[in-house]
């Protein structure tokens, strides 16, 4: 496999459950693909984390995740996460769901940014 191609999971268990021969998923983005699977609901936890930030009285979330989990439309996880933003009438935009160029120097060049003038109360990172 070469390119992004290992680095999106979905992909990559797309592949497998096209194959013939019998494959099992553990972990990855694997919703949805006709593949024996099993791993963390993490779409619950992040229900849990945010309702618990929300009432911590935090507004300024902040979610980093890869281009291809925001791009072209945000993955079930993303997706997840700026609707509980929506439900408890923040007004999403650029600011929680933010597109940065990956690798060590953007993610630097991310966090001095973030924290330069109004740094958010919380940071969700969902990859390492």
């Amino acid at each position: 496999m070469h390119g992004l191609f290992w680095r999106d999971s979905r992909k990559v268990l797309e592949w497998f459950a096209s194959q013939s021969v019998p494959a099992f998923a553990l972990y990855g983005r694997r919703q949805g693909v006709i593949i024996a699977n099993t791993g963390p609901l993490t779409r619950l936890a992040l229900v849990g984390i945010t309702v618990k930030l929300f009432n911590l009285e935090h507004h300024r979330i902040v979610m980093l995740s890869w281009e291809m989990r925001r791009v072209p439309e945000p993955s079930e996880f993303e997706q997840t996460f700026l609707n509980r933003l929506r439900d408890h009438r923040i007004e999403v935009g650029s600011y929680h769901f933010i597109a940065w160029e990956e690798g060590r120097d953007g993610f630097q060049s991310l966090l001095k940014s973030l924290f330069k003038v109004d740094p958010p109360s919380a940071l969700i990172v969902h990859e390492p």
